[in-house]
C-alpha cells in the first residue's frame, strides 16, 4: 500500500527440542525440511509437516529472525509462569514461545530500543 517505507519486524520461531528439523533445516539455510513425527507434550507442535512449513522458514529467514527449540520441561515452566504471573493459562506452545522470548533475550538476538 505504501504506507510504510521499511519493515523492520522480525520474525522468530520456536519448536519442541523434538522437533529439530525445522530449525536445523533454517540454521542450514534451507527453504525445506524433512517431515517425520515429533514426540511432545506439545501436540500442536507435533505435527510432522506443517502445511505452512515452507513459509515460515523463508518469512523467518527475509527478515533476518530466528528459529530455536526447547524441551517439555521449558514448555511446562513457561506455562507455569504465564498463569503465575500474568493469570493466562497457555495452551502448551505458548510455554515454549515464552521460554524461546528469554533465550532470544539473553542471547542478544531480540534487544530492547528506544
Amino acid at each position: 500500500m505504501g504506507l510504510i517505507n521499511e519493515v523492520r519486524t522480525k520474525i522468530n520461531g520456536a519448536r519442541r527440542k523434538g522437533a529439530r528439523r525445522f530449525p536445523t533445516a533454517f540454521k542450514a539455510g534451507r527453504d525445506f525440511f524433512k517431515p517425520g513425527p515429533n514426540q511432545t507434550i506439545a501436540k500442536s507442535l507435533a505435527i510432522g509437516n506443517p502445511a505452512d512449513g515452507y513459509y515460515a522458514l523463508k518469512a523467518t529467514a527475509e527478515s533476518m529472525g530466528a528459529i530455536g527449540h526447547g524441551d517439555d520441561e521449558e514448555v511446562v515452566e513457561g506455562i507455569q509462569l504465564l498463569a503465575q504471573t500474568e493469570g493466562i493459562f497457555a495452551e502448551t506452545a505458548g510455554g515454549v514461545d515464552h521460554r524461546r522470548v528469554e533465550k532470544l533475550v539473553k542471547q542478544g538476538i531480540i534487544r530492547r530500543t528506544k
